[in-house]
């Protein structure tokens, strides 16, 4: 492990001086804290369809008593295995935010319930998985306007990948009913994406295209 945090999560009352007796109300004993035991967190924004690798994560120090359902106890059962969200620096690794042990690492293996990975042309854009981008089209005798916005690049070329680089196709992560409106437009001759700063996911509704 990169490193080690000891953080100990114990629910107890401070004892009061004065004879135990503070504005008349009684003090209870203060709590013994319970065993504790080591869980993996975040040391960065982990990103969907991205490996982690052991340098992405460290441990804390929880009492049992306090430990969340579906958190991970050794860097083993983390390493290598492929987030299927978006996961916060210093939140909590979970069962539930990664693609399943035996799961492989193409595209499609990370997808979650209801959304779809559209593979579109890129026009040599330099992009990277984890990165947010906009998709524009130009209209005849219009302005150049989006079709979608602040959507998430899974995979470049078909691989899973996370630093820069250019490629012929990238695969966005999109709802069902995105997908139809994205491969649309992907085939018009004007289609092109841009990106976006990193966690800039703010709607711009004036550069909407007008339907």
């Amino acid at each position: 492990m990169r490193r080690i945090v000891a953080v100990t999560v114990v629910a107890a009352l401070a004892s009061l001086a004065c004879g135990g007796r503070a504005g008349g109300l009684p003090t209870r004993p203060v709590a013994e804290p319970g065993p504790e035991v080591m869980v993996i967190v975040a040391a960065r924004d982990l990103y969907q369809g991205v490996p982690i690798t052991e340098e992405d994560i460290y441990a804390i120090q929880i009492a049992v008593d306090y430990l969340p359902e579906g958190v991970f106890l050794s860097p083993e059962h983390v390493v290598d295995r492929v987030p299927t969200t978006r996961i916060l620096a210093n939140e909590l690794v979970r069962y539930e935010l990664l693609s399943a042990p035996e799961v492989g690492s193409g595209p499609s293996d990370i997808v979650p319930a209801g959304m779809r990975v559209v593979e579109v042309p890129t026009h040599g854009a330099v992009l990277r998985g984890g990165a947010y981008v906009d998709t524009w089209v130009t209209p005849d005798g219009q302005p150049p306007c989006t079709i979608l916005q602040a959507v998430f690049v899974v995979a470049l070329d078909g691989e899973l990948v996370g630093p820069d680089r250019a490629s012929s196709r990238a695969g966005l992560l999109v709802s069902e009913d995105q997908a139809l409106e994205l491969g649309a437009a992907a085939r018009q001759p004007s289609f092109r994406l841009t990106t976006r700063q990193e966690q800039d996911t703010v709607f711009h509704e004036e550069l909407v295209c007008s339907s």
